[in-house]
């Protein structure tokens, strides 16, 4: 299994990105030529999945469709895995942690 790690700090108050990084529906807005669509399809207190029409346009232009699952595992750390699609069982833990004012994400 491969794992890749980024970190970057930013001077955005991790409750802020937290709100961002929850509001799932929005995600478009942020990244308009990369994220056609999202809708979420199913919520509960844990749990939310979405479903994502995501554009590729590089080489070839194509538009991949996938569902997630995504989950607060805490203040400061979000879950996600991709449930179906080309990038099919792909996870995502993002962790935030407080650094003065500024959040390392």
């Amino acid at each position: 299994m491969t794992s890749l790690k980024f970190i970057s700090t930013v001077e955005v108050p991790l409750e802020y990105l937290i709100k961002i990084f929850t509001d799932y529906e929005k995600f478009s807005n942020y990244l308009p030529r990369q994220i056609k669509n999202i809708k979420i399809i199913e919520s509960n207190n844990d749990l939310t999945t979405t479903e994502e029409s995501i554009v590729l346009s590089s080489v070839v232009k194509n538009t991949i469709h996938q569902q997630s699952v995504h989950q607060q595992i805490s203040n400061n750390e979000l879950f996600s895995k991709i449930i179906s699609g080309p990038a099919k069982d792909t996870t995502i833990n993002l962790k935030l942690k407080k650094n003065g004012t500024k959040t390392e994400i």
